[in-house]
Formats: structure tokens, sequence, C-alpha cells
């Protein structure tokens, strides 16, 4: 707009130019947000920024967790998957295969960043799963959109706050495993990965784990 007021008085050519630019700039972003609100279920927003749920359709029925643009997890909708690992979460990604690592006795895990909860899918009964999670918006979303909480047979629990400083206010947990899931755009905050995070995070890990 301020380009096509600029352009009123000079020459025709350049009044349409900027015409067009104007037109082409309304256009794009109407398509833009459209994509973004698609199929969206739920949309919030707080200081930490816009979380939203959005479900797909193909290849198979699946709802998906964003914060920002950024996919932070998912279910699969079919009631007979909705407990089954899937995405970066699957069976054959770095947590399936550190979960069928462990012994196959009750677990105690950590997790900081609770997304969707998807990690979740690999509680058993007997397991006691901890989730880390800043945002209390996240933890809102997921108790509300997605199942992994309330329906595991595990005892699973959500901590609101930031990760690293509530494990440095706690006693040692004694984790068989302790999962740094957090993310702040594409990225780990910086703090959860210095020294000192992690020598927060070794003393909360069962000795010989």
């Amino acid at each position: 707009m301020l380009l096509l007021a600029r352009t009123m008085r000079m020459q025709w050519l350049l009044t349409a130019a900027s015409v067009a630019v104007l037109v082409a700039t309304v256009v794009l972003a109407t398509q833009n947000v459209n994509t973004y609100r698609n199929d969206t279920r739920v949309m919030v927003r707080n200081f930490y920024g816009v979380v939203r749920t959005r479900d797909f359709h193909d290849p198979v029925p699946f709802r998906a967790m964003y914060h920002g643009g950024i996919k932070h997890g998912g279910q699969l909708l079919d009631p007979s998957l909705r407990n089954a690992p899937s995405s970066y979460f699957g069976p054959n990604s770095g947590y399936g295969r550190v979960f069928a690592s462990l012994p196959d006795t009750p677990r105690r895990v950590g997790v900081i960043g609770l997304g969707a909860g998807a990690i979740g899918a690999y509680a058993r009964r007997g397991d006691v799963f901890r989730f880390y999670e800043i945002d209390p918006q996240v933890a809102a979303v997921a108790m509300m959109e997605f199942t992994f909480l309330n329906a595991s047979p595990a005892q699973l629990e959500v901590i609101l706050g930031d990760g690293r400083l509530s494990l440095a206010r706690e006693p040692d947990q004694r984790f068989d495993l302790l999962a740094i899931d957090a993310f702040s755009g594409d990225s780990i905050p910086m703090h959860l990965i210095t020294r000192e995070a992690m020598e927060i995070y070794v003393r909360h890990i069962k000795p010989g784990a």
C-alpha cells in the first residue's frame, strides 16, 4: 500500500505494477492464512506462542500438534492404533530403539518437553513417566486433544515449569531414561544443553542406566 501511495503520481506503468504487487500480496497472504487454519481443531496463544492441533486424513487419520510452525508430535486416530508410536517417535526412531534396549521391568522415565505426549505411547503398566513442560498451554492441549496421558496404563506425571530448573530443585529421581525433547523452534534451548545442565541430568539418572 505504501508502494502504491508513492507511485500514484508517477508513470501509469509504475502505478499498475504497484497495484499488481498489492493484489498478489493480498491473495498470497489470504491463501497462507487459509492453509494455516485448514483442518485446525484448536488454536490458542500465550507468551510462548501459538499452539494448534490439526487433523490429516491421508494416508491415514492423524492428529498433529504444532507450536508455531513446528510439529511437536501427534497421534493416529484409528482407535486400534491410538497408542501406537508414530512419526518421529516410531519403533525405528531413536526413541523406539532406546526403549527397546531397556530391561523388561518397570521403568522410570523423565522427559523434558511434553508436546502431544507421544513418548507416553511407550509407557506400560508399572512404569512411571515424568514430563517437564514449561508451557501450561501445551499441557492443556495435550490433555484435551490427545489420549496419551489420559488413557495410559502407567503413572504419568506432568511437572509445569522449566525442566532444568525443576530438576535442579528435585531430589534424585533415579531415572532409567531421561529424554531431552524440548524445542524452541527447530533447536533445543541452549540452557538445556550446557555442561551444568548435563551435571544435573546425570544426577537424576540411575547408576548403571
